[in-house]
């Protein structure tokens, strides 16, 4: 049982070294934790109520019926943009937020528009990006300078480019703050803070009283991830169309936080998030709100987390060596089942952690203990059936097997009305050899003589041990007088050369008696080994080192030596 103990145990650190050292750290199954994150995302979506905050947000969408609307092609004359945003600005919006870059000169007369536009609202917070060499990319200056603030809309990408992570702010390559991004800024407005960097979080601090009014958590590369609150269909959307149109009535605009985004085929900006394809001022939206609802996950610590993988793993360990296997396995889909259950209610509150290491580490250990445990039972099975069925000193098949065998080899011949023979015989002098040498003595001569028979026997005959110095050769298709032309060859082998032992020599000989069976002969079992016994009694009394085949009248003699015995 300790030993069992001590297998499961050793099982179950192994299991976990290998998932902290090697999968964990290299994110082997970073695919799988994803797939169960996006799993929770959606279920929080379907079974969760729409955030409060969300009627006062108004999307104005640059879609495809707004540019046939307005027979336009891209790229159309910033005039356009500067109008969009006075239109808005007429309706006294608390926040305009543009997800859309003014970079590079146009034409003076439209980037003027553009920035007088900017200048009127007083409140429009205007997009920058991070170019392909990472180059910070700002909008043209004459336009940046009029906009309330400029953020970067980068988003993290991540093994299958899901869009789980934003990048909160940006570095430069010594480190030193560059940039919040566009919803750092637009949040930091709403709320009427400031946004700074403290420690390992980012802090929005309260422009009237000084105090902290958010935090989040800031990942080393100052990324955060997006909870997904809210799809494209959620939101109030209107077609930048009709607010150009002056369709758009100011009170549904009056006091309201407007995202401008492009969600047209033109621009191909739309995302894989976990709620399906987005447009990327849908995302700035959910960034928005988790911003302004403090909306982020909380992880469980790492080392809460390691020592719960560590338990389960040593825990199933015994059990897939202590337990039944239907035992331990059950025990383990409950586990695994519990284990779900909670990472789900834990979601629900915005506390995550790692999904993949209790069921990755129960699942190995209890696999590779059950296959170990019916491996070694398998060998020891097969340890059991050869030890049952050979002769413990010479490695051949012992009586039993023997019998069993020649009771098929029978039947088969039978069936088939093939031949078959049976070749039997003892050591002449081996009674000697015990008594002068001794029974090691013995022992060695009895392995030798196996060795010896084997190298000139046929593979597909079956040598036997009877027990003490008495032996038995099952000969398959083969009549009596092809037995006898092996038994011969055998007896001769022996004959030749003397046994060395270790405690002298020995000059056995064998006396061998040869029956068998004609093709679709019957015969039972007993009468032919009945006959071989005879022939081999032949032998010895015809003076011993010799075959004799069975003939008819040495039956009696057999008899006869029998009730003698």
């Amino acid at each position: 049982m300790i030993r069992r103990q001590l297998a499961g145990l050793l099982l179950g650190l192994a299991c976990f070294g290998i998932y902290a050292a090697w999968l964990s750290p290299f994110a082997v199954l970073g695919h799988a934790q994803d797939s169960i994150s996006d799993t929770l995302t959606r279920w929080a979506y379907d079974r969760s109520p729409l955030p409060q905050e969300l009627p006062e947000f108004v999307l104005v969408a640059v879609d495809d019926d707004s540019y046939r609307r307005l027979n336009l092609r891209w790229p159309f004359d910033r005039k356009l943009h500067a109008e969009l945003v006075n239109r808005l600005a007429e309706a006294s919006p608390k926040l305009i937020c543009m997800d859309m870059f003014f970079g590079g000169e146009t034409n003076s007369e439209s980037d003027q528009a553009v920035a007088r536009a900017l200048q009127q609202a007083g409140n429009v917070i205007i997009a920058s990006y991070f170019g392909e060499n990472n180059e910070y990319v700002r909008p043209l200056e004459l336009i940046q300078k009029e906009a309330k603030a400029v953020g970067s809309v980068n988003r993290k990408r991540i093994r299958d480019f899901q869009l789980r992570s934003s990048y909160m702010l940006h570095f430069t390559p010594a480190k030193d703050l560059l940039d919040y991004s566009l919803e750092v800024h637009a949040a930091a407005a709403i709320l009427g803070a400031s946004p700074r960097l403290q420690g390992g979080s980012l802090e929005l601090v309260s422009d009237a009283s000084g105090s902290i009014v958010r935090r989040v958590p800031i990942a080393p590369d100052g990324s955060a991830p997006i909870q997904y609150r809210v799809a494209e269909k959620n939101v109030k959307t209107i077609p930048f169309a009709q607010v150009l149109q002056g369709q758009v009535p100011h009170e549904a605009l009056r006091d309201k936080v407007i995202l401008i985004g492009n969600t047209g085929s033109i621009f191909q900006d739309r995302h894989p998030t976990p709620l399906g394809n987005q447009p990327g001022v849908v995302i700035v939206l959910n960034i928005l709100l988790n911003l302004l609802r403090s909306d982020f996950p909380i992880e469980v610590p790492k080392a809460a987390q390691s020592v719960l993988v560590l338990a389960s793993a040593i825990l199933f360990g015994l059990a897939a060596y202590c337990f039944s296997a239907v035992a331990a396995v059950a025990l383990g889909i409950v586990w695994v089942g519990v284990f779900a259950w909670l990472s789900v209610q834990l979601y629900f509150q915005n506390i995550v952690w790692d999904y993949v290491g209790v069921p990755f580490v129960v699942g190995s250990v209890l696999l590779l203990g059950l296959v170990h445990r019916s491996t070694r039972l398998a060998i020891e099975s097969a340890r059991l059936r050869i030890q049952a069925t050979t002769d413990g000193l010479t490695g051949i098949s012992n009586l039993q097997y023997f019998q069993v065998r020649l009771m098929h080899a029978v039947e088969q011949a039978k069936q088939e009305r093939q031949r078959l023979a049976v070749v039997m015989f003892d050591m002449d002098g081996f009674k000697q050899i015990n008594d002068q040498l001794g029974h090691q003595a013995g022992n060695e001569v009895l392995i030798e003589l196996v060795r010896r028979l084997r190298q000139r026997m046929r593979k597909s005959d079956l040598l036997a041990r009877f027990g003490g110095d008495e032996f038995c050769i099952l000969l398959f298709r083969s009549d009596e007088k092809e037995a006898w032309e092996v038994a011969e060859t055998l007896r001769k082998a022996v004959e030749s050369e003397p046994f060395a032992t270790s405690a002298g020599v020995g000059r056995p000989t064998l006396s061998m008696g040869v029956a068998g069976i004609g093709g679709g002969e019957t015969k039972p079992v007993e009468k032919l080994m009945e006959e071989a016994d005879a022939a081999l009694y032949a032998s010895k009394r015809a003076g011993k080192n010799r075959v004799t085949i069975y003939t008819s009248d040495l039956t009696n003699s057999t008899a006869e030596r029998r009730r003698k015995v």
